[in-house]
């Protein structure tokens, strides 16, 4: 009798200790469809920062490179010249002369190259490609695919939660700036407006959404 007695004290036990369990796991916490949306958009805003930075960047290093073929090339010559234009168009000196070697088809030493910088198309041109061969126009549309992605799963059902239509126009603003950094166009007064613009707009939307997510 005393076993049985036991044996049942034992199984009362177990069946206490699994039910204190089931009632831990049951108050587990769980997000609700508003922050799960909140949390898609903090990680498209994240991943729109990143190319948003990354475009200025590559902007700064073009309008660079055009403004000192304008208005600074006739100061410098040679191997200065060469690695002062580096210098105003942020570009490691090293890359661009490859950049423009591998386009000749030969070794071409740097006071050869300076000379190639007289006028803006060519200057452009290879800082263009020092810009893609880096990777930053790659990690430009590699930060706004995973913003895209991320959007899919936020809609505007929660929009004063998460900002989804400012995000929405971020996205777009940066895209476009994004593919004009690639193949810019238009004079360098053109230039300056088309930058100035983007630009605006970009810290506009980036204030904006500063409020929710900073």
């Amino acid at each position: 009798m005393k076993k049985i007695l036991s044996l049942i004290l034992v199984v009362i036990m177990l069946l206490s200790v699994c039910s204190c369990g089931g009632d831990n796991n049951s108050t587990g916490t769980t997000e609700s469809p508003k922050e799960i949306e909140y949390i898609a958009a903090e990680k498209a805003y994240t991943e729109l920062i990143e190319a948003h930075n990354l475009c200025v960047s590559a902007m700064d290093s073009i309008y660079g490179a055009w403004y000192f073929s304008i208005y600074e090339y006739d100061d410098y010559y040679g191997t200065s010249g060469f690695n002062e234009f580096c210098d105003k168009a942020n570009v490691d000196p090293t890359e661009l002369i490859n950049a423009i070697s591998d386009f000749a088809g030969y070794s071409v030493s740097k006071s050869t190259a300076y000379g190639l910088f007289e006028e803006f198309d060519y200057s452009t041109y290879f800082v263009g490609i020092v810009l893609k061969n880096n990777g930053t126009y790659e990690k430009i549309n590699g930060h706004l695919a995973s913003a895209k992605e991320s959007l899919k799963s936020v809609t505007n059902e929660y929009s004063d939660y998460t900002g989804y239509s400012v995000l929405k126009s971020y996205y777009s603003e940066i895209k476009a700036y994004g593919e004009f950094c690639e193949s810019p166009t238009g004079s360098f007064s053109q230039l300056k407006t088309t930058v100035d613009n983007y630009e605006t707009n970009l810290r506009n939307y980036k204030n904006d959404l500063s409020f929710i997510f900073e």
